[in-house]
């Protein structure tokens, strides 16, 4: 009668493995698969494309842009400070400023009033030069601009004993330092000090310098060695606070350059340009990448809190007005600091995903920084992209600084910058890029050697190759379109670098990237779920494929002991030369081998299955339920069965009542089922769109969930120590159940 039912439940198990496999074949679940992850695939590849080509054109022209400032600020400050310098003790010039003294001291005697006076000198003096003085245009120019400065100076030193040489060398220095302050608004009056001294200080150092000297060329030598000199520190502190950290590296980098090779700067400028000043342009902007590129890199977390452009969190500030009802009108400011309790919470409990700059500001969002050990990483994975940068930027600059002999190139109209060529140079480049990148990822991934990008099948990605081209320019376009025009709007109201990261990060949000974070996860979870694994080795073997087995387990546990010494039917069998350990031996070997045998049918009824669904257009089995995963489900619900058959061997073996038995190894077993059931709701093998957390507890109540069909698809060791586990079990529970009915009396 037991191999009857033994028979009812193995073909039962195995027809019900056969119908779940059976109806997996007739649906294409990989198709959708195949869609969502091309779905990722294509926001990844979007997100990827802008992010690279801003990166390209911010680099492109930040380098364009320094390299101009730059060698012009400097060229102009070297020649303005050179020609002061021979200016210092022209006779010319010295014969001018004598004049410029009389006729201010005449005028200012009849009219007392220094503005009248100084303002009639001008005009006077300008004449004067332009029609008598023998100095060149550029001299009288200079002269000109610098006679203002002068008049203020004698006007406050004409009754002490100041030298005219003295006077011009302060007139001098008000007059760069002034010309500096209206050039770059934003030098402070402390700095702007400092550049008036250090013009006064050059001065005194080109006389030292020059002492004893008469050689004219010598003379424009050291005027040049001096000007260059200070120009460095000029520019220094002239420099936006904003850049402060990346002109003074270039400066720094300059400054050694220069200082190695100074005779050939002061006799080959354009060379010292070309390469000295190209190649320091190179190191900042590279460094300026370093500085927010591994910023991309760093984990993700989830933001809980409203945040601003800028990545920080909002709270509401009162206002100090109230409406029409008499309620305070409040408004949204930025918090740079932690205090969650002012923080406003995004709506509902999923959370988003970071932004690059709420990475930024993790610490002042949820309290925690990033660990040295994260930055490091993040800083390691960024090196490639940097490197990529790097490469492409020294290109660009090679390009940018060979010009024809009117100043010209595809990149410069001889004047100005053209951003629009550089702007094509970005789009061309990460274009290129991008398919040599899916090149070598299909390659990989299928071994193959294909070098164009028509040759990619049109499956891969979805499309043809000339698709995928235009679909990079698309994102490209889009993406430096949606930077440039943010760029515009807020480089009014941030810092050029936070401008830049704000503008970086609107322009390459995808609509994926919009999604919550733990909705972001969840579909991508779905898309890479083995959907035939999880329904076949989760779902069939590891609970529906219990059920029949565990009600005939307990059944048979119990009849194969505790029934035969209920009923008395065991003194029949110990009245023959059977001993009490044969006979509860060979019972515990008939349950466990009738649990294997009726494992072999399920295993069996699966494999059939599987090569029946292939052969009727299942072809995802091939990839997707493997021969070697269903053996492993197979042999992991047999290891449970028997694990479950012990227990219920065991409580037949103590009691000698059925109801006994059967209440407590069943009722055990029953236990272990349901917790595995509410347990599967929180286990990782739920997708993560209704997976409980909080019910992965049961998963430590029950042996069940040792068998893990997740790591027996992922080829986990675990899998196996697992099932180790399930054996200990059943052998320790039969050999106390063995050793205990052998030593108790027996109601016979």
């Amino acid at each position: 009668s037991y191999w009857g039912s033994w028979s009812i439940v193995s073909l039962g198990n195995a027809l019900l493995v056969i119908i779940v496999v059976m109806i997996l074949a007739s649906l294409n679940i990989n198709e959708t698969k195949k869609a969502m992850t091309d779905m990722f695939q294509n926001a990844d590849t979007e997100s990827t494309v802008k992010t690279g080509v801003i990166g390209l054109y911010t680099g492109f022209s930040q380098a364009a842009e320094t390299y101009e400032m730059f060698s012009n600020n400097q060229k102009e400050l070297v020649n303005s400070l050179s020609s002061m310098y021979e200016q210092i003790d022209d006779s010319n010039t010295q014969q001018s400023l004598k004049y410029v003294e009389t006729t201010y001291k005449r005028l200012y005697d009849i009219e007392n009033n220094h503005e009248s006076a100084k303002s009639q000198t001008i005009s006077l003096v300008n004449t004067y030069l332009n029609l008598f003085s023998s100095m060149s245009n550029e001299q009288k120019e200079l002269v000109k601009q610098i006679i203002p400065y002068y008049i203020d100076e004698y006007y406050h030193t004409m009754n002490d004993n100041t030298s005219t040489k003295n006077r011009l060398i302060n007139a001098i220095g008000n007059y760069l330092s002034d010309t500096i302050k209206k050039q770059y608004e934003q030098v402070s009056d402390e700095n702007v000090e400092k550049i008036k001294n250090l013009v006064i200080s050059s001065i005194d150092t080109y006389n030292g310098r020059i002492d004893g000297i008469n050689d004219a060329t010598k003379l424009k030598t050291i005027a040049k060695e001096v000007s260059t000199e200070v120009s460095f520190e000029i520019i220094r502190l002239a420099t936006d606070t904003s850049l402060s950290e990346q002109v003074n590296y270039l400066i720094d980098d300059l400054k050694e350059k220069y200082e190695e090779r100074k005779e050939s700067f002061i006799g080959n400028v354009d060379n010292y340009y070309n390469e000295s000043l190209s190649n320091a342009v190179i190191d900042v902007i590279v460094n300026s990448l370093e500085d927010f590129a591994y910023l991309n890199y760093l984990p993700s977390y989830k933001v809980e809190y409203i945040t601003s452009v800028r990545g920080l969190p909002l709270i509401k500030e009162s206002t100090g007005t109230v409406d029409s009802n008499g309620n305070i009108i409040y408004k949204e400011v930025e918090s740079t600091k932690y205090e969650p309790d002012k923080f406003i919470r995004v709506n509902g409990t999923m959370g988003n995903a970071p932004s690059i700059l709420e990475k930024k500001n993790k610490a002042i969002i949820t309290g925690k920084e990033y660990s040295d050990k994260e930055i490091k990483k993040a800083k390691e994975d960024a090196k490639s992209s940097i490197d990529m940068s790097k490469k492409y930027i020294s290109s660009f600059m090679v390009e940018f600084i060979n010009r024809n002999y009117e100043n010209k190139n595809a990149y410069f109209d001889g004047e100005n910058i053209d951003y629009e060529a550089i702007k094509n140079k970005s789009i061309d480049t990460i274009i290129e890029e991008g398919q040599n990148t899916i090149i070598n990822q299909y390659n990989t991934a299928k071994g193959t050697s294909i070098i164009s990008i028509d040759e990619l099948p049109s499956d891969y990605m979805g499309m043809t190759g000339e698709s995928i081209i235009k679909l990079l320019r698309v994102y490209a376009v889009s993406g430096l379109s949606s930077y440039n025009d943010l760029y515009n709007e807020y480089s009014n109201k941030y810092s050029m670098m936070d401008a830049m990261l704000v503008s970086m990060s609107l322009a390459c949000k995808t609509v994926t990237g919009s999604l919550p974070l733990d909705l972001m996860d969840t579909l991508t979870e779905l898309g890479n779920m083995n959907t035939y694994g999880f329904m076949v080795g989760v779902v069939a073997f590891g609970m529906a494929c219990l059920l029949m087995p565990l009600v005939y387990t307990i059944i048979l546990s119990n009849g194969l002991v505790a029934e035969k010494v209920e009923t008395g039917s065991l003194a029949f069998t110990l009245a023959t030369p059977t001993t009490r350990n044969t006979f509860v031996f060979t019972q515990a070997v008939y349950l466990a081998v009738s649990e294997i045998a009726s494992g072999i049918i399920l295993f069996l009824g699966a494999i059939i299955s599987r090569e029946v669904g292939i052969a009727i257009g299942g072809t995802d089995f091939l990839e997707s339920l493997l021969l070697s995963d269903i053996l492993k489900f197979a042999l992991g619900s047999v290891m449970v069965i028997i694990a479950m058959s012990g227990i219920c061997f065991l409580s037949s073996c103590i009691f000698n009542k059925t109801r006994y038995a059967i209440g407590i190894g069943g009722g055990i077993n029953i236990f272990f089922f349901i917790c595995s059931i509410l347990g599967l709701f929180g286990s990782k093998a739920m997708p993560g769109a209704i997976r409980i957390d909080s019910m992965d507890i049961f998963n430590y109540f029950t042996i069940d969930s040792l068998y893990d069909g997740l790591a027996a698809m992922n080829g986990e060791a675990i899998y196996w120590l697992k099932l180790v586990g399930l054996l200990a079990i059943s052998l320790i529970t039969t050999n106390i159940g063995i050793a205990y009915f052998n030593k108790k009396d027996l109601p016979l």
